[in-house]
């Protein structure tokens, strides 16, 4: 059977970086780190938009950022996208904002279902990529044979 690399471990394997630009290549490499930048991204990028656009609009976009981080990044960072983006929504976007304080009981059935529906979308999205990444392995192997 083919040994399969997951995209962690083939970004763990480039070569080292000089010592000039290793803390901003250990930044870039960190899956987690660029999951919670990508989230603290659609936050900045979605907050000068909360008056114009509907809550559910602005839900939207942090499923976004989950779906983009499962896809680029893999599992574990989409998990943790997806924890961010309900606390970050709650925080910036949820009345009273700027606490995580929730004054309608109805906002707690929204982060339920957002993390929820996070949570599926990146366990379905990795998956896909994962058999993406295997079909290649194949096609690869077919190709050599």
């Amino acid at each position: 059977m083919l040994d399969l690399v997951n995209d962690q471990d083939a970004m763990h394997m480039t070569a080292p970086a000089s010592p000039s630009t290793s803390t901003s290549l250990h930044v870039a490499r960190n899956p987690y780190l660029l999951a919670l930048a990508t989230c603290s991204l659609t936050a900045l990028i979605a907050t000068p938009l909360r008056d114009r656009l509907d809550l559910a609009n602005s839900v939207m976009l942090f499923l976004l950022a989950v779906v983009l981080v499962a896809v680029r990044l893999g599992r574990g960072p989409a998990i943790l996208a997806a924890f961010c983006s309900v606390a970050l929504f709650d925080f910036f976007f949820v009345p009273p904002r700027l606490s995580f304080a929730v004054s309608d009981v109805q906002y707690l059935v929204t982060f339920a279902v957002m993390l929820a529906v996070a949570l599926i979308i990146s366990h379905l999205t990795t998956g896909l990529a994962r058999q993406a990444h295997a079909a290649e392995a194949r096609e690869l192997q077919t190709r050599s044979l």
